[in-house]
């Protein structure tokens, strides 16, 4: 964490995760997330916090080709997974001590590592667009 200048509690916060697993024996054999937040971006918001992240989870390979193989077994034309990436973007407000509104931005760029659509199962889902809205209550 760092302090911003102004406000004591201005701050920027940072994460990040990785995790590898095995991929002859996980769908998912690499994954990453990291993100910032900001807390006091806007001065005459104090106590407000704005958010950016991103994620990626790589679809093993094996996993890939056993699509690819199905599919010339078959010959049923099926999306190949690969990866997927969402990026989140997001501002709580306080609009009291107890009470915060958190609108939530997220775009996801092959939803599902590239799952077949299924009003299309030869093409996958396309990528998507996530709006959302949470409201947060502290008793």
């Amino acid at each position: 964490m760092t302090r911003a200048g102004g406000p004591a509690d201005r701050a920027l916060s940072g994460f990040m995760r990785v995790a590898a697993a095995q991929s002859d024996r996980n769908a998912v054999d690499f994954y990453l997330d990291a993100g910032l937040t900001f807390k006091g971006l806007v001065v005459s918001r104090p106590n407000d916090q704005t958010g950016l992240a991103v994620a990626y989870g790589n679809v093993s390979p094996q996993l890939a080709a056993l699509c690819g193989n199905f599919v010339a077994a078959t010959g049923m034309p099926t999306p190949i997974p690969n990866y997927e990436t969402t990026i989140e973007l997001t501002y709580r407000m306080a609009l009291a001590p107890n009470w915060a509104l958190q609108p939530d931005l997220q775009y996801i760029v092959h939803p599902g590592g590239s799952v077949a659509n299924p009003r299309d199962p030869g093409a996958a889902i396309p990528d998507a667009l996530v709006v959302g809205l949470r409201t947060i209550l502290k008793f």
